[in-house]
């Protein structure tokens, strides 16, 4: 908790010093969402459904400062969550985020994020991992970065980022996770112009109650400004990770624990597709690597293929339309002291109308299906909500 609040600290400095630099600018924005939703399985299982009308009330607040050498940006949400007919569900989440990066000189950039999170609901993770998380948990996220140019054709950048989720009542569940990568990029040619290779390293520690899994990485990939509508990126690469298990074992004294270590090599990959129009947009994204299971106490596999559709039917009007579909998957003993495998399929259709840029409404329904084939169980959700945003952008 210190050190969120010293971030927090360290980036209101910077923000309001930024005022005496030439070239400032400063907004706060307070901002209020009003959503209405019903969810007929609000846990994701197979029987015995719970429905619910959900009300949310969500006011935030943003501060951002940017000058010549800095951007800095700090925002903060409330989520009071209502269920109808289930007290016992209702919440108040909380979402603290704040960035700061600084040009050293005109070669040398360096960035710090952090991020805090008080979460409840059993799928506020399906869009980026396809995995239910039905425990309330807390999520710290500290990162630093820095960015290096050589010449006109070469760069390099580094990170490090820390990672914790702690679990209410679960302990088994709590994760940390230590990631660090170093990165090459470097422009391949005088015909291509647009066309950069590449390199990736990195290293990440996932730490569980029974579980530490170390993984080493390299890819390497290209980047291509194919014109001025569509750009693509590929990075495709090798690991070579290993993990230490203390997996229950049945013996004639009864339950034992055994330490369990393995040695495991796969590939990896990281590409999209991206298009960017007048009217419409969108993008493509194909994903795998060793990352950590949330809820599970473990890591696994993560496969996942993830489609954004953005069109402008009109000044006001936009129609959005996304879908991902994700496979996460660990033997027992693997990354995991237990066996994952689950499949998750999710397609969000949406209309957003806008009376202004700080008012505007939104309609969404979304499907998702999760296959346990553990279990040989299947569990889906209808989601449809509605919501309002209004905005009152400060100091502009």
């Amino acid at each position: 908790m210190r050190c969120r609040y010293s971030t927090c600290v360290l980036l209101l400095f910077a923000l309001f010093s930024a005022r005496t630099v030439a070239g400032e600018e400063v907004r706060l924005v307070p901002s209020l969402t009003l959503q209405e939703e019903y969810n007929d399985n609000i846990f994701f299982t197979a029987t015995g459904e719970k429905r619910a009308f959900i009300s949310s009330i969500s006011p935030a607040v943003g501060l951002s400062g940017r000058s010549e050498r800095l951007d800095a940006r700090l925002t903060a949400r409330l989520d009071g969550l209502l269920y109808e007919g289930n007290g016992s569900l209702n919440s108040i989440d909380q979402a603290y985020s704040g960035r700061l990066g600084y040009r050293l000189t005109e070669m040398v950039q360096v960035g710090m994020d952090g991020r805090f999170t008080r979460e409840s609901r059993p799928d506020r993770s399906i869009e980026s991992t396809g995995l239910v998380e039905a425990i309330k948990s807390s999520r710290q996220f500290y990162g630093i970065s820095g960015e290096s140019v050589w010449s006109e054709k070469t760069m390099s950048s580094a990170a490090y980022s820390f990672e914790r989720v702690d679990y209410d009542d679960r302990e088994d569940l709590d994760s940390q996770s230590h990631t660090a990568t170093l990165g090459l990029v470097h422009q391949l040619g005088f015909h291509l112009p647009g066309l950069n290779g590449r390199g990736n390293l990195g290293f990440n520690r996932n730490l569980f109650s029974t579980t530490t899994v170390d993984s080493f990485s390299a890819t390497i990939g290209a980047s291509y400004a194919l014109h001025e509508l569509w750009s693509a990126t590929a990075d495709l690469g090798g690991r070579y990770t290993r993990s230490e298990v203390r997996v229950a074992r049945l013996s004639p004294q009864g339950i034992e624990n055994e330490e369990q270590t393995t040695n495991d090599t796969g590939w990896l990959a990281n590409v999209a597709l991206s298009y960017r129009g007048e009217l419409s947009s969108g993008n493509l994204v194909f994903l795998r690597n060793v990352t950590v299971a949330s809820g599970f106490g473990g890591a696994a596999e993560r496969t996942a293929l993830v489609l954004g559709l953005n069109r402008r039917l009109s000044f006001e009007l936009s129609a959005r339309i996304s879908a991902g579909y994700y496979l996460n998957q660990s033997e027992q003993g693997e990354f995991s002291n237990q066996a994952i495998d689950e499949t998750t399929f999710r397609i969000n259709p949406s209309l957003r109308y806008e009376f202004s840029p700080e008012l505007a409404v939104e309609a969404s329904y979304q499907y998702t299906r999760i296959s346990y084939s553990l279990s040989d169980r299947e569990a889906g959700q209808n989601r449809f909500l509605i919501r309002c945003f209004a905005s009152l952008p400060l100091f502009e």
